[in-house]
């Protein structure tokens, strides 16, 4: 291969991270506003356990689908030989947001069969912001790897 046909096929695999970014962030307000109607509902009064169960489910599924996608764009990254050192440093934000929405989504569905579901919820949060915490500059150092790729500096 050329380098005229390797840069193609790295331009074409950058603007595929990045349309995927944007579908992520399109994802994340979905299910931002899904989470935020389930807990109008639950806060009227109307099965409150059940919508505080499935809210944290959602809130899981959006963790979960952020680190695959971040996951997805540092093997990209990786398998181009791309910022291959920024990649394996954005690895334990993915791990973290990885195991924290998944676990979320297992606290959650549990949550659903028991009669007193708050223990697990309040452990779900907790979960959550251990994950966002671990995992939360991620899509930033990703989206400024991407920006350098794009763009790279004067040498």
């Amino acid at each position: 291969m050329n380098t005229s046909e390797t840069q193609a096929v790295q331009s074409s695999s950058l603007e595929a991270i990045l349309s995927g970014m944007a579908t992520s962030s399109i994802t994340e307000g979905i299910g931002a506003i899904g989470v935020i109607a389930l807990s109008i509902i639950g806060l009227a009064g109307l099965y409150a356990n059940e919508m505080a169960a499935i809210a944290t489910i959602v809130i899981g599924a959006v963790i979960l689908m952020e680190g695959g996608l971040v996951s997805l764009a540092c093997r990209t990254l990786s398998a181009q030989g791309v910022g291959e050192r920024h990649s394996r440093e954005l690895g334990g934000g993915v791990t973290a947001e990885f195991f924290g929405g998944l676990t979320g989504i297992v606290l959650g569905i549990l949550s659903l069969f028991q009669a007193v579901p708050g223990t697990l919820l309040a452990v779900a949060v907790l979960v959550f912001g251990a994950a966002l915490l671990l995992g939360g500059g991620t899509v930033a150092r990703l989206g400024w790897l991407l920006q350098s790729q794009i763009r790279p500096s004067p040498d």
